[in-house]
């Protein structure tokens, strides 16, 4: 039987498959028998069925198929979703009805074809993590600056070169991560996210850092490698829970003043053409020429 019919009998595939992990269909179902959690993988699906009534109970979809190249609209009718993952797939756009899953807590689309960010995403009210990395998006659409609710904002390895100034709307942001892109500004408003914990933006080209960053006082890891850094604002000296910072392959000629009067754990400088790294610094653990351990 053709693969691609299995689904249509209602996941009466299943019961043929074994429930475990390292298979190519795991499934968990709840007391009354209802499927909430499913993951399909590698499974050679070349697009979902258009009736998916039998999964609309589920809580947790996960699909990795490189052969899938859209989704249909009926996965707007998963009211109950609130995880949905897809990655490793062709699929270059999303169904509108995806704004319906207003359950949707944590969305992936990852390693796939986007090359704009869907708007259809915006109307997620309770999405609290969005990840979109390895695609091929270009710009974040303004509207995402509505999600008040997220939490963490993932869109690694794509092609984005300018960002909105609009960060301060994400006010429950713990965690961003923007690196292989072509960002070339960070913008002021992130100085204000008073609960980011973790910012990463390695790999762009960066060559100043906000005067007020130093005001995420909250701020527990900090990676700026592989951008055109040559100095960091006093601010620095602000940072009162910073314990990783990675400033490997900048363009440094100098050790930063201002890493001398804060504490860290842990530091990564290597890369950066210093001719002399200071001899004592009692608050960082430094290995060889600036490489942290």
């Amino acid at each position: 039987m053709d693969r691609n019919l299995l689904l249509r009998e209602e996941l009466k595939f299943i019961e043929e498959i074994e429930t475990e992990s390292d298979k190519e269909v795991y499934f968990k179902v709840n007391n009354d028998n209802r499927i909430i959690k499913l993951r399909i993988r590698d499974f050679g699906l070349f697009h979902i069925p258009d009736n998916m009534n039998s999964l609309k109970f589920l809580e947790e979809l996960t699909i990795k198929e490189k052969n899938l190249k859209e989704l249909p609209e009926s996965i707007g009718n998963l009211f109950y979703l609130q995880e949905l993952t897809i990655c490793e797939s062709n699929i270059g756009k999303v169904p509108d009805s995806i704004k319906n899953l207003q359950n949707l807590i944590d969305l992936t689309i990852g390693n796939s074809k986007l090359k704009i960010f869907p708007p259809q995403i915006c109307e997620l009210k309770n999405l609290e993590v969005l990840t979109l990395d390895k695609n091929q998006i270009k710009k974040i659409q303004e509207c995402i600056f509505g999600l008040e609710n997220l939490e963490s904002l993932i869109i690694r390895e794509n092609k984005l070169n300018s960002l909105p100034d609009l960060f301060d709307h994400l006010i429950n942001l713990v965690s961003i991560n923007l690196s292989n892109n072509q960002i070339t500004e960070i913008p002021n408003s992130i100085c204000f996210l008073s609960k980011l914990k973790r910012l990463q933006l390695n790999y762009n080209k960066i060559k100043h850092i906000p005067e007020n960053l130093g005001n995420l006082k909250n701020l527990m890891e900090l990676s700026l490698n592989n951008n055109s850094l040559e100095n960091l604002p006093e601010s620095f000296y602000n940072f009162k829970r910073l314990s990783g910072l990675d400033l490997s392959n900048n363009l440094f000629k100098e050790f930063p003043e201002v890493l001398k009067k804060i504490d860290l754990y842990e530091l990564d400088i290597s890369g950066n053409p210093i001719k002399e790294l200071p001899k004592k610094l009692k608050n960082i653990k430094l290995k060889g020429n600036g490489k942290y351990i």
